[in-house]
């Protein structure tokens, strides 16, 4: 009788069988020792203190970049902010007043 195609020597299926059994049983024996993201061993977190003061967040500065589009992300360096428009221009704003305090055009892609 020919072998199967994979399977050329006796017993290899056998031991496959095995290893996946063994396998399967130790992934079932971790279950238990909450290392996974469902396991209800967990410690549960205490409650959140009610917020009880009012934000009192307003607008320091702003600065128009023409060209800045969708995805502005400005980069903090330091104790400068950097900011990018579209059309290869960099500015450095100040952070404490808003102020350019440079800016170079680098040219666009």
């Amino acid at each position: 009788m020919a072998a199967r195609e994979g399977f050329s020597r006796p017993g290899v299926a056998l031991r496959r069988r095995a290893g996946l059994v063994a396998a399967s049983i130790a992934l079932m024996g971790l279950g238990g020792c909450g290392i996974w993201p469902w396991s209800s061993s967990r410690p549960t977190l205490p409650e959140l203190p009610p917020v009880t003061a009012p934000a009192n967040a307003r607008v320091a500065w702003s600065l128009s970049l023409p060209g800045a589009g969708v995805g502005f992300q400005p980069v903090a360096v330091g104790n400068s902010l950097f900011a990018a428009a579209r059309d290869g221009t960099v500015v450095r704003v100040d952070p404490a007043s808003g102020r350019c305090s440079g800016a170079r055009t680098l040219g666009s892609r």
